[in-house]
């Protein structure tokens, strides 16, 4: 096979090497330059690593105003309040308000659960939901994944009676270099407290589980000690789809919630692992991020997200069968919207000469529930921080993507006084504005991206984690490197790099074919691997060597297990005389 074409490596590579290798006899020698290089220097610190205890998870009530939130709600189960509990229409929220509304189902209380409509109401509490919940009798609300920035709603839920608990993760408003919090009862949020907190980096539903704990720990045994490990099936779908970092206490969450996962009670859970094609006995972060998360995610994008809380809450099977292909067809829906977004963004961009440092794109026929998948693709396509709005005429609703080196959300907190609400983090925020303020948050934010992105930050880079041959690259150390599974922000899944490896075969495969079957020579040993997309992109001369930037898998074909590696970057070897 060999149509040569011209190709750019436009990506920097980032190789990292293990100078603190211990002795050990339960791993392979590579395995330990892996765990050395990611920071664990001795045999316990790896082995604490991968078999972190759930008895080392943090005291609930280490997390700011917990004791305040768990009076006020015994105060509410007391009085025999009603509760509602005010949620996310993202998978931390749903996840959350199901979390929390399942809780207070096993201690024999219904509450109203209320998610807002991303295209109607938009992220976090607002005056017309609190009007609703107070006509229904509500003395008590809970939100989740939401709250810390809603101040003048919580002053209105105030005025008419009505307690507020925020149990959120968001980041704070600040005021003259100080955080401020709403006139709550209690302001339940990590971001509280110092970054170097153990629980700082908790998702929504982290948050919430942590309330159900602090308040199991108050309640004499209504809710036995071990019962609230049934939630964390909950908690590991919301912290992995959140993006959070896996490590130290979301490590914890994640490990012990991909075993709730892989026997869960929930009909919704195992229908939607169905209709995915995923089998919870091997499920993965992967399998969550990518192939569950997206369909729960789809509701609240293309229609409300209460469907997907009815999921994960129903204990009827040809309930949870309905929504799982509601849900299906929707994440259908929703990758046809977005594919088309993307196409007609990226005209915009070329448009431009990609000479920005940041973008500003908009569309009319843009849903707000995927201009955040949009901004993301852009993001990791272009290198460059990407805000991504639909215009509804005399207002502008969108979401930020960021990358490495600028924290979007401070960069909108700048830009304050041109926005309506807005919240995030370092990397995605959602915001809204007025249309006719437009050009003056663009050409604001075109002035701090100037001030603090260089060109080094735009430089796309892959953080390889180590260099390794193709004879070591076997099934067995393929297998060992999943016991740093769950994967995700903080210990991403490992990145190797194959150096001068031989193209041997490369071949067309898929349907259509634009994908590349490769077999590479290195060492004298051989391996198969999987190049996705770049049929198109780019032709590999057979008899050639190449720099491999790769990931290892498993391959299992008629009952056989193989090693294999998934292309990732590429670069031709410099020829020498």
């Amino acid at each position: 096979m060999a149509r040569k074409r011209n190709y750019q490596i436009s990506k920097r590579w980032n190789v990292g090497t293990a100078d603190k290798v211990f002795a050990s006899s339960h791993f392979s020698g590579d395995f330990i330059k892996l765990l050395a290089q990611r920071g664990l220097t001795s045999e316990q610190e790896a082995l604490d690593f991968i078999n972190p205890k759930y008895s080392d998870l943090s005291d609930p009530f280490d997390l700011p105003d917990m004791d305040k939130a768990v009076n006020a709600v015994l105060k509410a189960l007391e009085n025999n309040d009603k509760i509602a509990i005010y949620g996310d229409y993202d998978v931390d929220g749903v996840t959350a308000t199901a979390l929390l509304s399942e809780f207070f189902r096993r201690i024999g209380r219904e509450t109203i659960n209320y998610i807002p409509s991303r295209v109607d109401e938009g992220y976090g509490l607002n005056i017309e939901a609190l009007t609703i919940l107070a006509k229904q009798g509500v003395r008590l609300i809970i939100t989740v994944d939401c709250g810390s920035t809603s101040f003048d709603v919580i002053d209105k839920a105030n005025e008419l009676g009505i307690s507020v608990v925020v149990t959120d993760h968001h980041v704070l408003r600040e005021e003259e270099g100080k955080m401020t919090i709403p006139t709550a009862v209690a302001v339940v949020n990590p971001k509280r407290m110092k970054p170097d907190c153990p629980l700082y980096e908790l998702a929504g539903v982290s948050v919430a589980f942590y309330l159900v704990r602090a308040l199991q720990s108050r309640m004499e045994g209504k809710y036995p000690q071990g019962q609230e490990k049934w939630l964390l099936d909950l908690v590991c779908l919301g912290t992995v789809c959140d993006i959070v970092p896996l490590i130290g206490e979301n490590r914890i969450l994640a490990k012990y919630g991909l075993s709730v996962l892989a026997k869960t009670r929930r009909v919704g859970i195992k229908a939607l692992a169905q209709i995915a094609e995923v089998n919870l006995d091997f499920i993965d972060s992967y399998k969550i991020g990518f192939l569950l998360g997206p369909r729960l995610n789809a509701a609240g994008r293309i229609e409300h997200a209460y469907a997907a809380l009815n999921l994960l809450l129903t204990e009827d099977n040809n309930e949870a069968g309905k929504l799982a292909s509601e849900l299906d067809e929707l994440n259908r829906q929703r990758q046809e919207i977005t594919e088309k977004i993307v196409v007609e963004a990226r005209e915009m961009i070329e448009k431009e000469g990609k000479t920005q440092k940041i973008y500003l794109l908009s569309g009319k026929d843009w849903p707000a529930g995927v201009v955040g998948i949009v901004a993301s693709r852009l993001t990791e396509e272009y290198g460059r921080p990407m805000l991504v709005m639909e215009d509804l005429g005399t207002e502008l609703k969108g979401s930020a993507r960021s990358v490495r080196g600028f924290n979007i959300i401070s960069a909108l907190s700048e830009c304050g006084e041109l926005l309506g609400r807005y919240g995030g983090h370092a990397f995605a925020a959602g915001f809204s504005l007025s249309k006719d303020k437009f050009v003056l948050l663009n050409d604001k934010l075109l002035q701090v991206s100037e001030d603090r992105i260089s060109e080094t930050d735009l430089e796309p880079e892959i953080d390889v984690d180590l260099a390794v041959t193709a004879t070591s690259a076997t099934k067995e150390f393929v297998e060992e490197l999943s016991l740093l599974e769950p994967y995700g922000r903080g210990n991403n899944k490992p990145v190797f790099l194959l150096e001068k490896a031989k193209i041997v075969e490369a071949k067309l495969v898929g349907n259509p074919a634009v994908h590349l079957k490769l077999k590479v020579l290195q060492d004298s040993s051989t391996l198969s691997g999987i190049a996705f997309g770049y049929g198109e992109k780019l032709d590999i001369v057979v008899g050639n060597e190449y720099d491999l930037v790769v990931t290892f898998e498993i391959n299992e074909w008629n009952m056989q297990k193989t090693s294999e590696f998934r292309l990732i970057d590429i670069k031709e070897c410099v020829k020498t005389n």
